[in-house]
């Protein structure tokens, strides 16, 4: 397994990276607290996530997992400090996917996962501790 200094940002990455490091304009994104201090991020795959990630790019703070990709070789570690990561699963999609990208933000330091899909939510789950 590469390092996370090796692995690469996910789909949207270096956007979402730029979005954060501008803290004075949180605010404007969607999901965000009243007081601009706390933005909301999703984390989005699926065969629907490509179409919902260029109707959204301009109001929310996101990242995207194409269907067909192997979440462990992503650094998921730019979610950190943000929690709960909205876990948005679009169009079919392969459970197992699913799974190993939630284990694999909880590998890099996400420490709370809402997961939400067509049926509404499906789990909400913690990092366990070490």
């Amino acid at each position: 397994m590469k390092s996370h200094t090796s692995r690469r940002l996910p789909s949207y990455g270096r956007a979402l990276q730029e979005r954060l490091n501008d803290r004075a304009n949180w605010r404007r994104w969607s999901g965000t607290s009243a007081d601009g201090k706390h933005p909301t991020l999703w984390c989005v795959t699926g065969s629907g996530a490509w179409e919902w990630a260029r109707f959204h790019c301009d109001t929310r703070l996101f990242v995207l997992l194409p269907a067909d990709a192997d979440p462990e070789i992503y650094n998921w570690k730019l979610l950190i400090g943000h929690k709960p990561i909205i876990l948005l699963t679009l169009g079919d999609f392969d459970q197992a996917v699913v799974d190993r990208l939630a284990a694999a933000l909880f590998r890099d330091g996400v420490e709370r996962i809402s997961h939400f899909g067509s049926g509404g939510i499906s789990y909400v789950a913690r990092r366990r501790a070490a």
